[in-house]
């Protein structure tokens, strides 16, 4: 497995609730950090893990590492940006051993530094889940003022919105509360897109990271002196 798909377990497995977040388990431990459902008494119960607890995924797409996949796709942004793509293909060429962006993910996984971006994506979830907290944890209901659409790409436009603001623009968080309140039925007025029957492309991504930072702008002011930066002054981080 190369360091790309590593990276991409780890980050799962965190998001999951797997306190240890081991790379290598005991097989007599696998059933400790296994998904299952509530009729078992082992695992990590799928009904409580982020992604369902917060209506993002459901049980299905969970088991089906349909987590995995959103966490890929935003990986890739942040190590590629406009050249990253948003496509099933993209990303199955991504994870198939021998193609170029195979080798291009891991080497720039390496040239950031693991443990350096796993610290980062880490830190920006847990701030984001902490902010996320402060309201409706149900985000097709909080994020939406309608009907829900394409609330995976909600979220990782949210998502990489904080990374913005936490790691490449070396800020912090004002208010909890307040950036929660702002979430609140953002999809419905400035993610348009998602409301259209047209495919989604990385442009329509990069605008809506635009339009989201512009909205929640005032609770990120600047810090002086700066905060010292997760990434250590990576130029490979400040990529957007």
């Amino acid at each position: 497995m190369g360091e790309f798909a590593q990276l991409v377990r780890r980050c799962a497995t965190y998001i999951r609730g797997d306190t240890s977040h081991l790379d290598i388990v005991d097989l007599k431990n696998m059933h400790e950090i296994s998904l299952t459902h509530d009729d078992l008494d082992y695992g990590i119960k799928i009904r409580k893990t982020f992604w369902s607890a917060f209506h993002i995924l459901t049980e299905e797409n969970i088991l089906a590492s349909r987590d995995e996949e959103l966490i890929a796709h935003t990986l890739l942004f942040i190590l590629f940006k406009e050249d990253a793509q948003t496509s099933s293909k993209y990303l199955d060429s991504v994870y198939s051993p021998g193609e170029k962006l195979n080798s291009d993910a891991s080497d720039a996984v390496l040239k950031i530094g693991v443990e350096n971006l796993y610290r980062c994506f880490c830190h920006t979830f847990d701030t984001l889940k902490a902010i996320l907290e402060e309201g409706n944890t149900n985000l097709a209901q909080h994020l939406y003022s309608g009907d829900a659409q394409k609330i995976g790409q909600a979220y990782q436009v949210i998502f990489l919105t904080m990374y913005r603001k936490l790691i490449v623009e070396n800020k912090q968080v004002t208010s909890n509360r307040k950036i929660n309140n702002k979430l609140k039925g953002i999809a419905s007025e400035c993610m348009p897109i998602l409301f259209k029957d047209v495919k989604w492309m990385n442009r329509h991504r990069i605008q809506l990271i635009d339009a989201v930072s512009g909205v929640l702008s005032d609770f990120f002011p600047k810090t002086t002196p700066p905060i010292r930066r997760l990434s250590h002054g990576s130029r490979a981080l400040k990529t957007y």
